[in-house]
């Protein structure tokens, strides 16, 4: 399979000259996390298209994962816009497709939706508050279309089932319904959402997964989401920590990395920064107030 990463945003709502996706999460940008899982998933080929800034998020992903290709979106002109800026990189008969701002999407998530028999798999969630994602509709249990939340009706608003922006599709099919696409919209932008309809008319299998932990695909709008994000990160990579060994005191005050490696028996008393690439030995005893950075 491909996966392509959709990360061309500027990020209006973080009022910052810093391209979206690389606002940090535990001294990562966003688009770290999400390329990382994208590699441990197994994919042949990972593609990440930018935008905004392009030349910077170029710059960093070619560092950190050289083998990442990187296709251009110089007009912001939508989803549908942004997939096909990367026909060209795309050459696996499978495509699954992700945003660059959902940090904590997991590389199982992933290797399923390489695996999907169907044309068209859509991961999909259900949300007490599903303000700002596009609404799934149904009929007879059955998704028709999925509408955005600025051309919903009042009606479609309620709907609590959205589309995380998760896609696994047919990479044939996808291009040929992409080009059916047009800027009907409140956005005047080439909706990837439209390509449901397209599918079904067309009599194209299209499948819905329902991921019951929401919070694995929350997507990160402004910083108080990436607070919210880097929270959630935070707490898994200290419970994974604690699962192999290591006593953590006070976790709530630890912040630790994600590339940091602690082996067993070791007893971290927080608060504590440890960060970077870092080792820390079994049997070692790390105090409150300490901070840690690139010590192997």
């Amino acid at each position: 399979m491909s996966v392509l990463v959709l990360a061309g945003g500027k990020g209006t709502r973080f009022y910052s000259q810093t391209p979206k996706v690389m606002h940090r999460i535990l001294g990562k940008p966003m688009i770290w996390y999400v390329v990382n899982s994208a590699i441990k998933s197994g994919a042949k080929e990972v593609v990440v298209v930018v935008g905004f800034k392009g030349e910077e998020v170029e710059r960093y992903l070619k560092k950190e994962f050289p083998q990442v290709k990187i296709a251009y979106q110089r007009e912001q002109l939508g989803t549908a816009h942004a997939v096909l800026c990367a026909k060209k990189e795309l050459t696996e008969e499978r495509v699954v497709i992700l945003n660059g701002d959902m940090p904590l999407v997991e590389s199982e998530l992933i290797k399923r939706l390489s695996e999907s028999n169907s044309d068209l798999t859509i991961v999909s969630m259900i949300l007490e508050d599903p303000t700002g994602y596009g609404r799934i509709l149904r009929e007879n249990r059955k998704v028709v279309r999925i509408v955005e939340e600025k051309d919903a009706s009042p009606a479609e608003k309620q709907i609590k089932e959205v589309n995380s922006g998760v896609y696994s599709f047919n990479r044939e099919k996808l291009f040929k319904a992409i080009e059916k696409i047009s800027p009907n919209n409140a956005q005047g932008e080439y909706y990837l959402t439209d390509a449901v309809e397209i599918f079904l008319k067309n009599g194209w299998k299209v499948d819905v997964i329902v991921e019951k932990d929401s919070k694995k695909l929350i997507g990160v709008n402004n910083r108080y989401e990436l607070s919210v994000a880097e929270n959630l990160m935070k707490e898994k990579l200290l419970k994974n920590l604690m699962k192999k060994g290591a006593t953590i005191h006070n976790p709530g005050q630890a912040y630790i990395e994600p590339e940091v490696e602690i082996e067993e028996d070791v007893e971290i008393f927080a608060p504590v920064f440890i960060c970077g690439k870092t080792k820390i030995k079994r049997g070692s005893v790390i105090y409150p107030f300490t901070y840690i950075r690139d010590s192997l």
